[in-house]
Order: C-alpha cells, then sequence, then structure tokens
C-alpha cells in the first residue's frame, strides 16, 4: 500500500510540474519510338530532345533529394537526434492535419536546462513553469526545426513553429526508470518573439520545449506531431 502511495506522489509530482504549460495542439514515361527518315531529321530530333532530358533528369534528383531527407520512423525504429522525420501539424487554413518535416536537433539537460526555463519564466507572466519538486529530477530542452513543404496550407496567420510534443517510455507508455512510472508533460519555450512567425514552405523554422526527467534516465522517446496524425519518433539522451 506504502509502495503504491509513493508511486500516486511521484506522478502527481510530474503531472504538475509543468501543467500550466501543457503542449498545445496546433501539429508527403513514357518510351518514344521514332523513326528518321534522314541524318539531318535525326540531329534535329536529337537536339531538341537533349534539354528535354537534361530538364528532367533534374527535377527527378531534386525530388528524390526531398523524399529522401526526411524519413519515416516508429515506436520500434525511432530515429538519432539530428535525423529528420516527418510529423503531422495542424494547418492554419483549415482543420485537417497535413505532414510537416521535423529534426530533433538536440536535448539540453541540467543547469543549461534550468538557465533556459529561468529565463522563460522570466519573461513570461501568465505562463509559468513550476520549480522541481524533487531532487532526483532535472530540466530538458529539445530544441527542433520544422519545415512545411510547398503543398501545406498555408497563409499569413499560419502555420507557426510549435509542434505538439510527448514525452514516453522505449514501449510508447509512460516512462518508467528505476521501476517508478513518471508521467511527463512538456511545455513551449520558443525563443522569445517566435510565436509571431508563420512558416514559409521550405524555409525552416526552430523550436523548443521543455520538460522534466529523472537524473540519469536516457532511455526515453520525443514524440513530435499531432495526437491521431503521424508522429515523429526520436530516441532521448
Amino acid at each position: 500500500m506504502k509502495k503504491k502511495i509513493a508511486l500516486l506522489i511521484i506522478v502527481s509530482i510530474l503531472s504538475v510540474n509543468l501543467l500550466a504549460c501543457g503542449s498545445k495542439k496546433e501539429n508527403v514515361k513514357n518510351d518514344k519510338n521514332s523513326t528518321v527518315e534522314d541524318s539531318s531529321k535525326k540531329e534535329e530530333t536529337t537536339k531538341k530532345e537533349e534539354p528535354t532530358k537534361k530538364e528532367e533528369s533534374t527535377k527527378t534528383q531534386s525530388t528524390a533529394g526531398k523524399s529522401n531527407e526526411a524519413k519515416p520512423s516508429t515506436l520500434k525504429a525511432p530515429l538519432e537526434i539530428g535525423q529528420t522525420g516527418i510529423a503531422s501539424k495542424i494547418a492554419a487554413k483549415d482543420p485537417n492535419l497535413h505532414n510537416s518535416n521535423v529534426s530533433l536537433t538536440n536535448i539540453i539537460r541540467g543547469e543549461e536546462a534550468k538557465k533556459l526555463v529561468d529565463e522563460f519564466n522570466s519573461n513570461h507572466r501568465a505562463v509559468q513553469i513550476a520549480p522541481l519538486e524533487s531532487s532526483q529530477l532535472e530540466y530538458a530542452v529539445a530544441e527542433y526545426d520544422i519545415t512545411i513543404p510547398e503543398d501545406f496550407p498555408h497563409d499569413i496567420d499560419g502555420p507557426g513553429i510549435e509542434i505538439s510534443s510527448e514525452i514516453n517510455g522505449l514501449d510508447g507508455e509512460g516512462l518508467v526508470y528505476d521501476g517508478v512510472l513518471y508521467v511527463n508533460t512538456t511545455c513551449d519555450i520558443s525563443p522569445k518573439g517566435s510565436e509571431n512567425v508563420v512558416l514559409k514552405p521550405n524555409v525552416p523554422g526552430k523550436g523548443r520545449f521543455a520538460f522534466t526527467i529523472p537524473k540519469g534516465c536516457t532511455n526515453y522517446l520525443v514524440l513530435l506531431g499531432e495526437f491521431d496524425g503521424t508522429k515523429a519518433y526520436f530516441k532521448g539522451k
């Protein structure tokens, strides 16, 4: 019974620690057979076709480069920090989910992360990140790049940089460390002014969010993307 009570207390600590700052829901031919009557016509046809073939080749390479940059990921096959994944995001022009390219570029922990949290708290009165409730916990800050493709619906109102995020265990459930279950939330702490930034196609935007994590814990997943859409899975550190 005592063990259950202790577990509930720890779960409550993590749940309320970032409660005021829960992440918002906002959230990829033809074969030609030609007959040439004389050599002059053949030469002329070849000259006309060469630029077209070159153009097609360039277009193919460009498309392949974009598709290879962003990789699909799953719970069992997460991406490494620095790789680019695919995550759904809500557009400003319609209520539907659309895929974007996201890259988890870094995870900051310890004193450096605390400085970023303190800086956020000093610049935001309405939303505050609560102090750590246990010496076994520390702040962490995840930094990411997000890019929308050409066909992502956009206008002067959005979409913005922020994307939904989660912290889970390697099994996709709550984070368990040393036999204790930790329930976590995230809080967007992107640099000041980023809330006014509107993403443009193929132009990366930079964001970051804070969360709490047990000291010494590195076996966890960072998920980016809307709850009922495509998610990008990244290994934590």
